[in-house]
């Protein structure tokens, strides 16, 4: 990655989130005959036979539309993982919006991407600095 001062870092960003399967028992709520079959709702949820792996760090299929740039993305579907973001920043006036933003592999255009979550957004903020546009 190209930094400001014009030299180049390779930056690596990880976050490690560990998610658990831990199955849930329900009971009918208005005690009525358990030959009865139980409403959606009021089933057990589906049995974990074996667990699957942990799940690391956040990642999202997204399109290059140039969204919240000018626009002009080649509409290459891209998986795009926490290392790829950087922040971006708009000011007007009084008033600076900070965005999350991805820069497609095929075109080089920018993207913003909305609703990214807040973990998200703050390994994208430790990235601001480190990113410029060709």
């Amino acid at each position: 990655m190209l930094a400001p001062d014009g030299h180049t870092y390779e930056v690596r960003v990880e976050v490690d989130i560990e998610v658990t399967c831990e199955p849930t028992r329900w009971s009918r709520r208005d005690n009525s005959d358990d030959n009865q079959p139980a409403t959606p709702a009021e089933r057990t949820p589906v049995q974990v036979i074996k667990e699957g792996r942990k799940q690391t760090g956040w990642s999202q299929q997204l399109e290059c539309t140039g969204a919240g740039n000018g626009g002009g993305g080649c509409g290459a579907m891209l998986l795009v993982e926490i290392g790829d973001v950087f922040e971006t920043q708009s000011s007007c006036r009084d008033e600076t919006d900070y965005y999350v933003t991805f820069r497609c592999q095929c075109c080089g255009v920018l993207t913003d991407i909305k609703g990214a979550p807040g973990y998200v957004r703050d390994a994208a903020r430790v990235q601001r600095a480190k990113w410029r546009t060709p």
